[in-house]
């Protein structure tokens, strides 16, 4: 009998227990209020793009493209500053120099005709005629024919032909060699004359009056 007393005693003190702690425990509650209030997510802006700890959200930073992985590259290894291209020097060029011989030439036609005044000419040597008196009328670029059984001989200069005594004759620095014009070598600086000779009392031309 007393063994059924204490079970009965100990289902009620069970059960009074469950109807009283959950009320206890809701009118505590109602009389402190919210517990605690939740907070707000938050967002990143633009000027704060990592977003707090523990607010549940990340904020993913935007993938770079390949021109921009690109640029950045390039900016860093520039210093962040485009190089001017580099300007690549063309070859310096020598003033040409035409190779031969300068030599000054006149040429006077029938009747003291000034053909050629006196002027520098440059005798190349590719001359057909190679630096030589004759080398020096080819120079000039006045047009001129040799005699057909001597080739080596002027025959006109200019439409000017020899006739009978009269003819073309040449001096260098007022010389009158007496071998053909093409055997005659001249050097830098000589004098060359051709003049039409009339006769063989004709006085030669002189450089000095040519000039004059």
């Amino acid at each position: 009998m007393n063994k059924k007393r204490f079970f009965y005693l100990l289902a009620f003190l069970l059960i009074l227990a469950a109807i009283i702690v959950p009320t206890v425990v809701n009118s505590n509650r109602g009389d402190s209020g919210p517990v605690a209030e939740t907070a707000a997510p938050t967002v990143a802006t633009e000027n704060s793009p990592v977003a707090e700890k523990g607010s549940g959200i990340e904020e993913k930073a935007a993938p770079q493209t390949p021109a921009r992985i690109s640029d950045t590259k390039d900016q860093t290894e520039r210093g962040g500053a485009t190089p001017a291209a580099p300007v690549k020097a063309g070859p310096v060029q020598s003033p040409s120099v035409q190779p031969g011989c300068r030599v000054g030439v006149a040429v006077i036609g029938i009747g003291s005709e000034l053909l050629y005044p006196p002027s520098t000419v440059n005798v190349s040597p590719g001359n057909k005629w190679g630096i030589t008196a004759l080398g020096a009328l080819d120079a000039t670029g006045l047009p001129y024919t040799m005699k057909p059984m001597w080739q080596n001989f002027v025959d006109s200069i200019r439409g000017q032909a020899c006739k009978g005594v009269a003819g073309w004759m040449y001096m260098v620095n007022g010389e009158i060699p007496m071998h053909l014009a093409d055997k005659h070598p001249v050097k830098e600086g000589d004098k060359v004359i051709w003049w039409y000779s009339e006769s063989m009392d004709q006085e030669p031309p002189s450089w000095d009056k040519l000039k004059k």
